[in-house]
């Protein structure tokens, strides 16, 4: 995780947001989030038909599952209890570069990005402190690419998004959240990938 990159990105949002307050709060609010991503993907998992088409693997040069990544949200609170939320996430990149026996150096990447609807459940807590849940569907792709262009069956789809988080209310307009997320299939169906994040939503 890129801490520098993750603070300047949610230190700006908040700056963004407070700059509007005037604004009357509503049942709509928007935000932005940013943080650390990863999967527990393994080689071949990241690369499906690696072994079967490119031979066996001589030895693993590098890997990276983990990257820095965001959201972007809308959604509308009903009550103080339960919204609805659409959101766009970006996992960043996760890569890998393999000597296989049969093609020499082979090099992955993914690019995993999800579109999710959700409905979101919040305990509120004194001081202004609330916990929270999330459970909803997203349209993902993996965004799939390998030095050796080839098809891969399964590279987008839609599978189920968990998330608990806490949130923090500065005033009736602006709320800071802290989420950790499951997104479940994201890579190519079968692998999850986890978001860590921190960012603000603005209620208008």
């Amino acid at each position: 995780m890129n801490i520098h990159k993750c603070l300047r990105f949610t230190s700006a949002t908040l700056l963004l947001a407070t700059a509007s307050v005037s604004y009357a709060s509503g049942p709509w609010y928007a935000g932005a989030a940013g943080g650390s991503s990863s999967t527990g993907a393994s080689i071949e998992e990241m690369h499906p038909n690696l072994v079967a088409d490119h031979g066996a693997i001589n030895s693993v040069l590098s890997k990276s599952t983990s990257s820095t990544g965001w959201k972007a949200f809308v959604g509308y609170q009903y009550n103080p209890k339960f919204a609805v939320e659409g959101s766009y996430t970006s996992f960043g990149t996760y890569s890998s570069e393999v000597d296989t026996a049969g093609d020499g150096l082979i090099t992955t990447k993914l690019n995993p990005t999800a579109w999710c609807l959700s409905g979101i459940g919040t305990h509120s807590l004194q001081n202004k402190f609330g916990l929270t849940g999330r459970v909803g569907i997203c349209k993902w792709d993996d965004g799939f690419s390998s030095s050796v262009a080839e098809p891969i069956a399964y590279s987008d789809g839609f599978a189920p998004v968990v998330g608990l988080g806490a949130s923090f209310g500065i005033n009736p307009n602006l709320t800071v959240r802290a989420e950790y997320e499951r997104y479940f299939g994201v890579i190519h169906g079968d692998k999850e990938a986890d978001l860590i994040s921190l960012g603000v939503a603005f209620g208008f």
